[in-house]
């Protein structure tokens, strides 16, 4: 009865650890591609403990054990997601403040109330040459 509680104890747990590693490096793009998975992993997590519900078998202390380092790995993962939240917000901020300097700071508007023309950045010149 405990055993698919255990296997998708396991499983979910083998997830967080690579979320969390990939968070850790700053691999955003990873960690979100793990994101399908995670919802699958979690719901079937989520389905075999309804399964086991509240049995006396179901206290063993591997499952005590599990459930402590699911804790641990889940309360590490919201750590790390708050992270990458605050330093996805800086770069979005980052480029939100440069880019009215690029274009010449904020609208200007001329004598007869319309816009002026923007100043754009001069043309970059590409080469290919090695």
């Amino acid at each position: 009865m405990t055993e698919p509680l255990i296997a998708e104890a396991m499983a979910l747990a083998a997830l967080l650890t690579r979320e969390n590693a990939a968070l850790t490096a700053l691999d955003f793009a990873g960690a979100a591609a793990l994101l399908p998975q995670k919802e699958t992993v979690t719901a079937a997590f989520a389905a075999a403990q309804r399964d086991a519900g509240d049995r006396p078998d179901g206290a063993t202390e591997d499952m005590r054990r599990l459930a402590g380092q699911l804790r641990d790995l889940a309360d590490e993962n919201r750590r790390l997601l708050e992270r990458a939240i605050y330093v996805q917000r800086r770069v979005v901020g980052a480029v939100v403040r440069a880019v009215p300097k690029a274009f010449g700071g904020a609208a200007r508007y001329g004598a007869t109330g319309a816009m002026a023309a923007i100043r754009r950045p001069p043309p970059v010149v590409v080469s290919a040459r090695v």
